[in-house]
């Protein structure tokens, strides 16, 4: 009977092969074997490779489509509205980020809502939008600073969360709960860094409505307007426009179907330049009753 012996070495290299252009396929180490039999030796050498999903995706790594996952988690290329992706730190549904104004459905699929202006501007030039959602450098890092503690999940839930408390659908304390149980923060850290991002948030919608039209003591009677069932579709839109795409337009017809609604109180009306008289307002020279002009469409 003969002595017949067998074994297998793991033997790392430095070889790799890596084309410029589609998937790419590492060699990552190889084995070689020896294989003994009486006084013989043989050796053999033998190499395998690996493949990972994203090598796979023709996008790019730092293309949003990269990211999709489809309904069971797994990484995919058919792009649906059902698709999960990450755009700018944030992960949420394809479907969600259309409704957001974020992504736009094309006739090749879905791309950023942003692309649209990408060439009308000259190259090495960025121009801020009046309808973008911009914040004071030192309050976004703050607003940063607030967050860093927690995971994506976090976030994602507790965002959804906050927009439902800024419709009345949800109380603060329930928003504040929720984060603190899902990242271990003591309620009251948690409630501090929650407080502080919403109150980031109201300060630049409050900044954003008085520029465009309503007075600073109107604001409350304002939104509890916009919470109503009539307009609360419209108030969701808006706050889901300005939190995941950065974008208050949204709000400008709530602003517009209030003033045409409501009947601005006096203050404001002077502060934008009408001439008032109790409960007379001079439009084109004539004079009206607030609440008809309000009606009509003339304030």
């Amino acid at each position: 009977m003969s002595d017949y012996n067998s074994y297998s070495t793991y033997v790392p290299t430095d070889e790799t092969a890596a084309p410029t252009t589609g998937p790419t396929t590492r060699v990552t180490g190889g084995t070689t074997s020896i294989t003994l039999n009486g006084n013989e030796a043989k050796s053999n050498f033998s190499q395998h490779a690996e493949v990972s999903a994203s090598d796979l995706s023709p996008y790019s790594a730092d293309d949003w489509r990269s990211t999709a996952r489809n309904s069971m988690g797994f990484p995919t290329n058919n792009i649906t509205s059902d698709s999960v992706v990450e755009i700018s730190g944030m992960n949420a549904k394809v479907g969600d980020f259309i409704k957001a104004g974020v992504l736009r459905e094309t006739a090749d699929g879905f791309a950023l809502a942003s692309s649209d202006s990408a060439g009308d501007t000259d190259e090495g030039t960025e121009e801020t939008s009046p309808d973008a959602a911009t914040m004071p450098e030192e309050v976004a890092s703050a607003v940063d600073a607030a967050v860093e503690p927690f995971d994506q999940s976090t976030l994602d839930v507790g965002l959804a969360h906050a927009i439902a408390a800024a419709t009345g659908d949800m109380a603060i304390e329930d928003v504040v709960l929720g984060v603190a149980q899902r990242s271990g923060m003591d309620p009251s850290q948690a409630g501090e860094r929650v407080q502080f991002v919403m109150d980031a948030y109201q300060a630049q919608t409050d900044n954003f409505l008085t520029k465009n039209g309503l007075n600073a003591d109107e604001l409350p009677a304002f939104y509890d307007w916009a919470k109503q069932s009539g307009q609360k579709a419209m108030l969701t839109t808006a706050i889901q426009q300005q939190a995941y795409g950065r974008d208050m337009s949204a709000w400008k017809p709530l602003i517009a179907g209030f003033m045409r609604g409501v009947a601005p109180n006096l203050g404001a009306l002077q502060a934008n330049g009408y001439e008032v008289n109790g409960n007379l307002v001079r439009i084109d020279g004539k004079w009206m009753n607030v609440k008809a002009a309000a009606k009509a469409g003339f304030i």
